[in-house]
């Protein structure tokens, strides 16, 4: 389906190797729990240099390579139906766009931070970076799976931030019209309960796996936007999907 170019970039840093101010960012002076699973998959590339070679519709409980839970792909039946959508990251972003098509949706593009190959015989799938996203028309519906939790953390070669995540989500707020959807997917923290009046749970912070959002960073994430939906997605991953509505 896609294929990784060889890229050699050094290896995220270490929590320990990162200033006293930068870890007290991260921690948001020790509100935000620090643990470690420690990942070396800068070679990866969650900007890396993919290769798309196909388009043909698949729908996200039978996907081999990313299988996730019904649930998922009601979604998108739902939302990116006769749509232009927008697939924030690569790294299951060929396989999100197949089952956007495989829902219906007119077009899909993949935005990531270092461009994607898409061969002559895909049609419907298209790819742009960060550097383009002045030049583009908005769109009605976007998609991040598993996405966001990492940027930031520099698993995956990006740039250190403490508030890499959040940042991220407002340049989404740019690329879709307003009352757009976002269809998001993320994990939560110990205790986690994402009833969007009741938010409950811990912040945390896995380095560099990724982040779990809890009731005092979650808010921050979503800031601008509007719950509509939300229900635990039941596949690979115990985590949650929710909607979103764009609002100013």
């Amino acid at each position: 389906m896609f294929k990784v170019k060889s890229k050699t970039i050094k290896a995220p840093p270490r929590f320990g190797w990162l200033s006293e101010e930068i870890q007290k960012e991260f921690s948001m002076n020790d509100k935000v729990n620090i643990n470690f699973n420690y990942y070396k998959d800068q070679n990866v590339a969650q900007g890396g240099n993919f290769q798309i070679n196909t388009d043909s519709p698949v729908p996200l409980d039978k996907s081999e390579n990313y299988k996730l839970g019904k649930e998922t792909m009601e979604a998108l039946n739902k939302y990116v139906k006769e749509k232009n959508v927008l697939v924030v990251g690569s790294t299951n972003g060929a396989v999100i766009a197949r089952a956007c098509l495989h829902a219906k949706a007119n077009s899909v593009t993949i935005l990531e931070y270092n461009p994607i190959v898409v061969t002559d015989k895909v049609k419907k799938i298209k790819s742009i970076t960060y550097e383009d996203i002045d030049n583009i028309e908005k769109f009605e519906v976007a998609c991040s799976f598993s996405t966001y939790e990492h940027s930031g953390l520099g698993r995956y070669g990006d740039t250190i931030d403490p508030n890499g995540d959040i940042k991220s989500m407002s340049i989404l707020k740019t690329m879709l019209i307003d009352d757009g959807y976002l269809i998001l997917m993320v994990p939560l923290g110990k205790g986690g309960k994402p009833a969007p009046d009741d938010f409950k749970g811990e912040d945390e912070i896995l380095w560099n796996a990724h982040r779990a959002y809890g009731e005092i960073r979650w808010p921050m994430l979503i800031e601008g936007w509007e719950i509509v939906f939300w229900c635990e997605q039941k596949g690979k991953w115990n985590q949650y999907i929710w909607v979103l509505r764009n609002i100013n």
